[in-house]
């Protein structure tokens, strides 16, 4: 887990950093949420690919950043520079 928050532009760039080369997974609650709300796993990584990191929040004990795009809003946590979690997502 990363212990500072970072600045979106920086995070933003570690996404796509990530995607390329590290570690996405999904917590059941993103999965269970994707599933009732018919997004797949592919859609969410586009998002994370090309979306703009619009906040960051710190929700229990994490930095929480939410990734905005193609119609697909999601959740994510940094757990190192080279692992993200999804935590969530819906359409919006």
């Amino acid at each position: 887990m990363l212990p500072d928050a970072l600045p979106l532009p920086t995070a933003r760039k570690l996404l796509v950093e990530i995607i390329e080369s590290g570690r996405v997974t999904f917590t059941a609650h993103a999965l269970e949420q994707m599933a009732a709300r018919s997004i797949s796993e592919a859609e969410v990584v586009a998002v994370l690919r090309s979306g703009a990191v619009r906040s960051c929040d710190l929700i229990a004990g994490s930095w929480r950043y939410r990734v905005e795009g193609r119609g697909v809003v999601s959740v994510v946590a940094f757990r190192s520079d080279t692992w993200t979690v999804v935590v969530t997502a819906w359409r919006g």
